[in-house]
């Protein structure tokens, strides 16, 4: 039974069922979002035979959180032949996870904060690089990410896998975007754009509240927005190289801005 129920989900399921953000792929992710959210998982799909002690984790907690596993091999094959990498592991839902927030759930929130960094993603294209941006945000303490109405890609299972499934749980703030930027400006933050004219970034300090604006990977940020930000900060390298991955930039400049808060803390 269980074998047959893993084969019928064919082709065209399964490409609507990634369509449909209801496919998560990748073990840590997995790991990370099964005991949150187990009654939204229909099965996990593992290989017929496994030593792997990452995948046999995953396992383990399936068989904790009451989630059926199948053993499929051949399934696991399909799902590469799609050209995704699952890593091995694949997990379906019955239905979709990850709530998203407006600027006004979380705004009045923050006046409890002793402090807030958010980041936001206007128009990032490269679903890897998002992913890899929300799971440095994790690292970094990011207390909410921001993205634009319109931006839909921000729970698919690419950006699940590369994010580790941290897109399903650092709470996600989906609004106008300029109108939300407003509202941080009113609650007094810095609100920074990642510009190659920026300052220097070794140069710049922050208040206790603070977002950090990345561009899009090749046009950067638009005029407009540049205008809404009332500090522009670059990151000094090597002539020889023109520019960092946005990723990379964004690492660099969450951790400049803990580094810098933790010190102003301990002079307090």
């Amino acid at each position: 039974m269980k074998r047959k129920k893993a084969q019928n989900l064919n082709r065209a399921v399964l490409q609507s069922k990634i369509k449909n953000d209801l496919v998560i792929l990748g073990k840590s992710a997995i790991k990370e979002l099964i005991p949150k959210y187990h009654e939204n998982f229909d099965f996990v799909v593992v290989p017929d035979k496994t030593s792997s002690p990452k995948i046999l984790e995953v396992i383990e907690i399936c068989k904790q959180n009451q989630v059926e596993i199948i053993q499929d091999s051949a399934m696991i094959r399909e799902i590469e032949d799609l050209d995704i990498d699952s890593s091995g592991v694949v997990a379906f839902l019955n239905r979709k996870i990850g709530d998203v927030h407006s600027i006004r759930e979380v705004i009045d929130l923050i006046d409890n904060l002793e402090t807030c960094t958010v980041v936001a993603f206007p128009e990032v294209d490269y679903e890897q690089n998002l992913g890899a941006m929300i799971r440095t945000c994790a690292g970094m303490n990011v207390d909410f990410i921001l993205i634009p109405n319109g931006q839909q890609k921000i729970f698919s299972s690419t950006v699940t896998k590369v994010s580790m499934g941290y897109n399903f749980i650092i709470p996600i703030v989906q609004e106008n975007f300029l109108l939300a930027v407003e509202k941080l400006l009113e609650k007094d933050f810095d609100v920074v754009g990642l510009d190659m004219e920026g300052e220097n970034i070794e140069e710049v300090g922050y208040n206790s509240r603070a977002c950090f604006i990345v561009g899009n990977e090749g046009r950067g940020l638009t005029e407009t927005i540049l205008r809404k930000c009332n500090k522009k900060v670059s990151i000094p390298m090597n002539n020889v190289v023109e520019s960092l991955n946005v990723s990379v930039s964004l690492g660099i400049a969450l951790y400049d801005r803990n580094k810098k808060i933790h010190e102003i803390k301990g002079k307090i």
